[in-house]
């Protein structure tokens, strides 16, 4: 007889102060939970049904019953009788690469040499890169960024540039042909947000339109549910690492290198400076090690592990354990708000001369 219930192993409850969610870290879904199931599956998970039910009153055992039926319904959980068969899922994160991902910034303005960075990501081992570029370039000139990646090991070349009419007579099939390597391209500062071209051949590669104007690396940082990553990866990440910035190596648009290129650390120039001793820097990986649980109002969320972080922008400058300052959410109240609006913001906001790129495109986002 199946007396026990279990839930799968990929499926991972996350307490918050108000509110629990189920990650289902297989499928990349996100469930909320009352918190009568939530005990259940935290306090008495290793009871056998018959035996959950005398924890509770008479009356609520069909609605108990009728939860676990929807569980199983939806194959998040399973029936057994024998539990002791299907371990919890290891949530240890390892990575072989000292590096594992990268943002390389431009502006106009900017002279650093693209291929020596790159040559160091490859021997690093990263695995995917964001080119961001502030102003408009023409096709040739993306043809020439995208070259110095096809004969490096990162998988996933993501770049952004600012829209020019040009791009409707651009062949992206013989872009992404030609640079298999890159998975997406973002033409921000767009006249409306549109999926300008999809690869027939070749899953997750497209182009897209974006209207926010985006000027500079000061429109970095925002928290929302669109950027939530419910996967093993992030999820098991996020118990001991910060899901922005661990193994992470920026340059930013000056060629300065930095954690992120939002932040005012800079560790040299990058056609100047030691990069390996860069990244064996203690004081360079300090931020790689702040997690969820140890950052203000985060760890009280139950979107905590799979969530993205700031630490370029905070609630509190002085405080490196604070909010993001570009979270809307409450976990008290489980509701979103624009956090540009909230006036126990307007100091940090002011702090970070954030007023100048608060702008209407952006409130959207």
């Amino acid at each position: 007889m199946s007396n026990y219930i279990k839930l799968h192993a990929n499926c991972i409850i996350v307490k918050g102060i108000s509110r629990s969610i189920l990650c289902d870290l297989q499928r990349g879904e996100i469930f909320s939970l009352p918190d009568g199931i939530v005990e259940i599956f935290t306090k008495y998970e290793n009871l056998s049904i018959d035996a959950i039910f005398q924890k509770y009153d008479k009356d609520i055992h069909n609605r108990i019953q009728e939860f676990f039926d929807y569980l199983e319904m939806q194959d998040l959980a399973f029936y057994t009788s024998t539990p002791q068969n299907f371990p919890a899922l290891n949530i240890e994160w390892k990575h072989p690469s000292n590096i594992t991902n990268a943002i390389l910034d431009f502006d106009e303005k900017s002279t650093h040499d693209v291929g020596l960075f790159v040559d160091k990501l490859t021997e690093w081992g990263c695995k995917g890169i964001e080119v961001r570029c502030f102003h408009s370039i023409n096709e040739e000139r993306l043809y020439e960024i995208l070259s110095y990646f096809k004969k490096t090991r990162i998988r996933d070349v993501k770049v952004f540039f600012a829209y020019n009419p040009d791009v409707y007579n651009w062949n992206f099939e013989k872009i992404f042909v030609s640079n298999q390597r890159t998975s997406s391209l973002f033409i921000h500062s767009a006249p409306k947000d549109e999926q300008l071209y999809k690869s027939e051949y070749f899953a997750d590669v497209g182009v897209y339109l974006i209207s926010n104007q985006i000027h500079s690396e000061s429109h970095c940082g925002a928290i929302n549910t669109g950027f939530f990553a419910v996967n093993v990866n992030t999820f098991t990440e996020a118990q001991v690492y910060n899901t922005c910035l661990n193994r992470k190596i920026s340059v930013d648009k000056n060629g300065q290198i930095k954690n992120c290129p939002s932040m005012k650390n800079s560790y040299g120039h990058v056609e100047t400076t030691d990069l390996d001793e860069v990244i064996r820097s203690s004081i360079f990986k300090e931020v790689w090690n702040i997690k969820k649980d140890d950052i203000k109002k985060c760890k009280t969320c139950e979107f905590r592990y799979i969530c993205t972080d700031c630490r370029a922008y905070l609630e509190n400058p002085d405080d490196i354990y604070s909010a993001p300052l570009k979270c809307g959410y409450d976990p008290i109240t489980g509701e979103w708000e624009e956090w540009s609006q909230n006036p126990l913001k307007k100091q940090a906001i002011q702090h970070y001369k954030l007023n100048t790129i608060i702008t209407e495109s952006e409130l959207k986002s």
